[in-house]
């Protein structure tokens, strides 16, 4: 007889919280679901050494997930050679050939069901069940107990399962992961950083993200850690936040050359172990094996990178990028025409030091390259890399929250980003902004009308050609004037003293009001006013002219 979670707990007594349990049967059938927020509905389950053992599972989540059993105390090891398969993975349905894997499904779709027949290992233990999609195997696990003689924990003392993600005192850990005295290291879903990213605390405001898909450090920031809150209790697709100020950013081109020429070198993640407490990520650019470690800069500005390199004849160099917000330099080693070159033909170790360049970066930056919400749609191809369309109405809002306050942008502030519009929509639309006592701030459209709210102020510029056409768009305020700009070129200004609300600022919608119909792409929010010649020189760069 099939065994349902809601009738496990009728039939045995050990039923806590999502578990099964039954004697020897010719046949067991469960019936499991992955569900939204990274997580399997029953998180462990009893069968007898050499059941025959029918798992039924359903995928009720638009995210696609699978179910890889593995050698006892092999979860971990799966999971990171499973982040390590990169492009090959999609193929093989994130499942790595390894004599640790004992069984697997095939990745499945959004409402699609597979099931899985197995006969029992022999000898009693626990083994664990997990997704190995990239990202998802850090929270989506559970375990197969083998062995009726085994003494079941409680559920919320066991160690082989997920803690309760719907937890208050756990929700309030996961918020306030920072600070720490200690090094601490979270796998999650990260913005800007594939479905890959570790995110590390080193201690003292100092965090950074690694991307283990692309065998990279994306961004580093400093104030608090991280909060995933919206992660967790998600659908799955939803980023943990850094919590502080984002100072240094990536470039598109991998930093690390192993070759003599400029193309893109070909990686493969290995895995990362830790030194005390700290992350060493290994990895191979172009067949040859890299070690890195992220230090705290010894005076606590900044970051430290430790390279170390396997022999190679081939010239080795680092590209320092530029408009990163930081500032390199190499230690004991020289930069020139931002280039370290490194003779490691019997191996090579280096460090670069990295220094905050102050408001060199955006106070907040969304590319939408990444899905910002569940469902549809889904990134489009924009101006640089993907774009987001909102289709919100007051009925089924889409907006994103920026993390940002309106009130951190006192003295002065710049909003930027792209716009394409399908056809010009009368009626207030809101691109960033917020409300308060019924007054509007920030960037909104109406038709083919700009608009800047300060609250009581507000100023207006007309987008010509707006039907189909990417337009960058742009407007700097502070305590005496609102600046509006176009493609580049200022369109309007307005002498005026703007009132600043004590609210967050969203993205394509206010609550259930003034919902975006549009496409954008390159969104920042930044707490000082860009002049004229920095507004123009980001549309040509983005333009490519």
């Amino acid at each position: 007889m099939p065994i349902r979670p809601h009738a496990i707990g009728l039939m045995v007594g050990i039923m806590l919280g999502a578990v099964a349990a039954f004697g020897r049967a010719d046949t067991t059938e469960i019936h499991l679901e992955t569900g939204p927020g990274l997580k399997y509905d029953i998180t462990r389950f009893v069968v007898e050494p050499e059941a025959r053992v029918k798992l039924i599972i359903h995928n009720v989540d638009e995210m696609q997930h699978n179910l890889v059993i593995t050698q006892p105390g092999a979860r971990m090891d799966i999971v990171n050679a499973a982040m390590a398969m990169g492009a090959d993975g999609i193929a093989k349905n994130f499942v790595p050939d390894s004599p640790k894997v004992l069984w697997a499904t095939r990745l499945l779709n959004a409402e699609e069901t597979v099931t899985l027949e197995f006969t029992a290992p022999k000898l009693a233990g626990v083994y664990p069940y997990v997704c190995t999609f990239p990202g998802h195997g850090i929270l989506m696990y559970g375990a197969m107990y083998v062995g009726r003689e085994l003494k079941l924990p409680p559920l919320d003392k066991d160690e082989h399962v997920p803690p309760p993600l719907d937890a208050a005192a756990s929700m309030e850990h996961m918020q306030h992961l920072s600070m720490n005295d200690q090094p601490h290291v979270q796998r999650t879903f990260m913005r800007d950083c594939g479905p890959a990213a570790i995110a590390v605390d080193l201690g003292g405001g100092h965090s950074y993200c690694f991307d283990a898909g692309a065998c990279r450090l994306r961004y580093a920031w400093t104030g608090g850690f991280i909060d995933t809150r919206r992660h967790l209790t998600g659908n799955g697709d939803a980023f943990a936040e850094a919590i502080g100020r984002i100072w240094y950013r990536s470039g598109d081109d991998f930093p690390l050359r192993i070759s003599t020429d400029d193309r893109a070198p070909q990686v493969e993640f290995l895995g990362y172990r830790l030194l005390h407490r700290v992350p060493e990520f290994a990895y191979r650019v172009d067949g040859v094996e890299v070690h890195e470690r992220i230090t705290k800069s010894p005076e606590g500005q900044g970051l430290m990178q430790h390279f170390e390199i396997a022999p190679t004849k081939q010239p080795v160099r680092y590209v320092v990028g530029s408009n990163a917000g930081a500032a390199f330099s190499a230690v004991q080693r020289a930069i020139v025409y931002n280039t370290v070159s490194i003779d490691a033909t019997h191996g090579a170790r280096f460090t670069l030091a990295m220094s905050p360049l102050p408001n060199a970066l955006p106070l907040k930056y969304i590319t939408c390259n990444d899905t910002l919400w569940s469902g549809r749609p889904l990134p489009v191809d924009g101006v640089v890399g993907r774009a987001l369309p909102f289709r919100g109405t007051e009925k089924k809002p889409q907006r994103v929250d920026t993390g940002v306050d309106a009130n951190t942008l006192a003295t002065g502030g710049t909003i930027m980003t792209w716009i394409k519009l399908d056809k010009p929509q009368d009626g207030l639309q809101t691109i960033i902004g917020s409300e308060a006592d019924k007054q509007l701030f920030g960037l909104f459209i109406d038709g083919d009308t700009l608009q800047f709210n300060g609250a009581k102020e507000s100023a207006t510029a007309v987008i010509q050609h707006p039907t189909g056409m990417w337009h960058h768009i742009a407007a700097t305020f502070d305590n005496s004037k609102i600046t509006l700009y176009i493609d580049g070129k200022q369109a309007s200004a307005k002498h005026a003293a703007i009132k600043l609300p004590a609210t967050r600022l969203f993205i394509g919608g206010i609550n259930k009001q003034y919902p975006l119909r549009a496409t954008l792409d390159e969104i920042r929010i930044d707490d000082r006013v860009w002049t004229a010649d920095e507004i123009a020189a980001m549309y040509k760069q983005e333009a490519g002219q």
